[in-house]
């Protein structure tokens, strides 16, 4: 690991980027507590529903039939409910896990620990200089600048880090 730049300004970064994380990583934590409460209720309302309607079906009632159809429709209903939150609640969470992502490769770049680095997207054989240079490979320009996520981005990248004349 390397030693931290010492610029006043990146420190800042680095530390508002250091609390982001902790920030998400409490967010993350809750709404996964959420996502599994959430999961147990759904679970509860269809097991619970589904006996209702059951003894309401089975009982010598005269309106058994008609109370046992609504047993049925309410518990749809709720369960349908609990599936819709939950299903919002697990996409906030992925959204966050890719936002904490993004967040770490960030930090990573700032404190230079390639191993935190997504590996670099080569398309074509880069020019000698750019090699000397480190404009490309594992530990090089390209590869802390580089955001892209396709590898045209990244190609278009090399193109601008190479064009200039040496």
């Amino acid at each position: 690991m390397t030693t931290l730049p010492t610029s006043s300004t990146t420190q800042q970064r680095l530390g508002h980027l250091q609390r982001t994380l902790v920030h998400l990583d409490r967010r993350l934590s809750t709404l996964q507590r959420l996502s599994e409460r959430i999961g147990w209720l759904r679970l509860a309302v269809f097991v619970i529903g589904a006996a209702i309607a059951l003894l309401l079906y089975a009982s010598d009632a005269t309106n058994s039939s008609a109370a046992g159809t609504l047993a049925i429709v309410l518990t749809l209903i709720g369960f349908g409910v609990a599936v819709a939150q939950h299903r919002r609640i697990t996409r906030g969470i992925g959204r966050l896990r890719a936002w904490r992502v993004v967040k770490s490769t960030h930090i990573a770049r700032i404190q230079r620990e390639w191993d935190g680095l997504p590996r670099p997207l080569f398309t074509a054989a880069p020019p000698p200089i750019a090699v000397d240079l480190d404009l490309v490979g594992e530990r090089s320009v390209q590869r802390l600048l580089n955001t892209a996520t396709s590898r045209e981005g990244s190609q278009r990248l090399l193109d601008w880090l190479c064009s200039a004349p040496p």
